[in-house]
């Protein structure tokens, strides 16, 4: 593939590359959210445990669905990627190419 990719074959890799940052984002949230379920599991009272507990448990379900999720689009999105030159870690200078 290299420079001269396809238009379908970059049309494919910007539709990876921004389904990555979207599945990143739904990890995160959830990340924050099992946080948060497990900080109030924490500082509960004994009565409410169990329910706390049960909250915490499906949001560490909800992350480890995102972050499966997640894991299969960094996937799909080195799929795409390849034969795409490689440009991490480099940075744009101006002037000529």
């Amino acid at each position: 593939m290299g420079w001269g990719a396809s238009a379908s074959s970059k049309r494919r890799l910007a539709k990876e590359r921004f389904a990555f940052v979207e599945s990143w984002a739904c990890w995160r949230d959830a990340c924050d959210d099992l946080l948060r379920a497990y900080s109030s599991w924490r500082g509960c009272l004994t009565p409410q445990r169990a329910l706390a507990f049960a909250n915490y448990r499906a949001a560490l379900d909800r992350e480890e669905c995102a972050a499966r999720v997640h894991a299969d689009s960094a996937e799909r999105l080195r799929a795409a990627s390849e034969g795409f030159p490689t440009t991490i870690g480099m940075a744009r200078r101006p002037g000529p190419v």
